[in-house]
């Protein structure tokens, strides 16, 4: 990714995670594969009150890599790897109340993803990697993206499929 950047998939929770972890005065410039979604990204932005983005980069994240700039990197986990490092890792699970109540990982850390923006401070802090979990991957990547820019010394990891690949890989929860 370019560094820095915040990832907020477009598509429909778009508005909703973009006014979650930008800050109100955001100058954006989006990152586009093509100019299809520009003007949907730009009219979500729009109507949640920010500007019009300051621009896009043509050609995504290809454009990028092709003119030799720096690249950022978020390093992604399968369930699979999670479990297998569950002992080395902080888990922080970012799914709404009903969800973590519905079963979680045992020691895992409960900020929903709506909350992390300023509770950046309230992460486990023991030196490990922190593992960022939701429910199907998701809100985790935009979690993980945004610690990653605001904790830039703390290493971070998106569980892919979140928790909803770890139970259909009969992983234990608790409650």
């Amino acid at each position: 990714h370019v560094p820095g950047a915040v990832n907020v998939g477009l598509g429909s929770s778009f508005a909703t995670w973009a006014g979650t972890v930008l800050p109100g005065d955001a100058e954006t410039v989006l990152v586009l594969d093509s100019p299809v979604g520009l003007w949907e990204a730009t009219w979500h932005l729009l109507r949640i009150g920010y500007p019009a983005p300051q621009g896009w980069l043509a050609g995504g994240m290809m454009a990028w890599r092709t003119t030799g700039r720096e690249l950022g990197r978020l390093a992604q986990a399968t369930v699979h790897d999670l479990h297998g490092r569950i002992a080395d890792v902080d888990v922080l699970d970012v799914r709404q109340p009903a969800e973590w109540s519905s079963g979680h990982i045992a020691g895992a850390t409960f900020i929903t993803g709506a909350e992390l923006p300023r509770r950046l401070g309230d992460l486990p802090d023991s030196g490990r990697p922190l593992a960022v979990v939701c429910g199907s991957g998701y809100r985790s990547s935009v979690s993980a993206s945004l610690i990653a820019r605001e904790t830039p010394h703390r290493p971070v990891v998106n569980v892919l499929g979140g928790m909803s690949a770890w139970t259909a890989a009969g992983y234990p929860t608790t409650s």
